[in-house]
């Protein structure tokens, strides 16, 4: 009988030795997005908010003394909805490696879960800061999360021929993508612009930057920036060449790289208006054992839920 597909054999990874004890595999684990966000729990796939809103502000409020009053017209909660979209990563591993000690001390199976546990993190920052649109489940159809891209529709920047085409729709329950349009040079003016635009639409406090490695470089190579310096100490020579807070006139903005990120985009973010919402948190299922090998499905259930879309801003297509 064959070997299932994508099983981990004992010959398959090298025991352990009398060396220091090390990950054989090392996956980045950062996750800047998921890591300023608030977190939540849903008992729903399509779990539903409200969006408060303030009415704008009136300087010509005044009232007579002693007059009567009349009730004022108040905003009312616009409510939207995010789709849970199921992570997993099957793990196979034969009986014979599940009793093997590796190089770094711990079992195969524990090894491999460990991975694909950050391997899962990883799959969730990228979908959470793209472009990506809501997908309703069906019987046949997985469901998707709208990625935080694809929520903003306020304040975005788009190339030439981009189209807006994200946001909340009312009418079907999903959130679309945008088309970015044709790439252009990342300016401080468009960066300057896109702080602005959102500062003033939903006075957000934009403290950090979430951008791709080359976007960062881009960053720090604006003109305008404070020219690098050195900082000379009796036995170092520091040059400082990049650019991890960038003061606007609205306020200090972290810029944080993401490996996660796609290559043309920025996001503006304010982190008070975003949470991973959990259906069904991190957990280890046991499936069925039908050779002489164990598996394990490692899973989780979230979605990102956005409390106001106009407190950030998005700029896409750049090169």
């Amino acid at each position: 009988m064959a070997v299932p597909s994508n099983t981990t054999q004992s010959m398959s990874f090298r025991n352990r030795e009398d060396l220091d004890k090390l990950m054989m595999m090392q996956t980045p684990t950062e996750t800047p997005f998921q890591n300023m966000m608030g977190r939540d729990t849903t008992n729903s796939r399509t779990p539903e908010w409200a969006l408060e809103t303030v009415r704008a502000s009136n300087a010509n409020n005044k009232a007579i003394d002693g007059d009567d009053v009349s009730n004022d017209a108040q905003t009312v909660p616009t409510v939207v909805k995010n789709h849970v979209q199921i992570f997993d990563e099957v793990i196979g591993v034969s009986d014979l490696s599940a009793q093997v000690a590796t190089i770094d001390g711990r079992k195969e199976l524990a090894r491999q879960l460990l991975n694909a546990g950050k391997a899962i993190r990883l799959d969730m920052e990228k979908r959470f800061s793209g472009n990506y649109a809501s997908v309703a489940a069906t019987t046949s159809v997985a469901g998707e999360t709208a990625g935080a891209q694809a929520w903003i529709t306020t304040n975005i920047s788009l190339g030439g021929t981009g189209v807006n085409g994200g946001g909340y729709n009312s009418g079907t329950g999903l959130v679309p993508v945008h088309t970015a349009g044709t790439n252009r040079t990342f300016t401080a003016a468009i960066f300057k612009a896109s702080i602005q635009s959102a500062w003033t639409a939903g006075k957000g406090t934009l403290a950090d930057v979430l951008v791709g490695p080359a976007q960062k470089v881009n960053i720090s190579a604006f003109t305008g920036v404070v020219q690098a310096t050195n900082e000379v100490s009796k036995t170092d020579v520091t040059i400082l060449g990049a650019v991890d807070v960038y003061k606007s006139d609205f306020g200090f903005h972290r810029i944080q790289a993401s490996r996660e990120m796609d290559a043309n985009s920025c996001l503006i973010l304010t982190k008070e208006t975003w949470k991973v919402a959990t259906l069904d948190p991190y957990n280890i299922q046991d499936l069925a054992k039908t050779g002489h090998s164990t598996r394990k499905l490692l899973r989780t259930a979230v979605t990102l839920k956005c409390m106001d879309e106009k407190r950030n801003a998005l700029i896409m297509a750049l090169s």
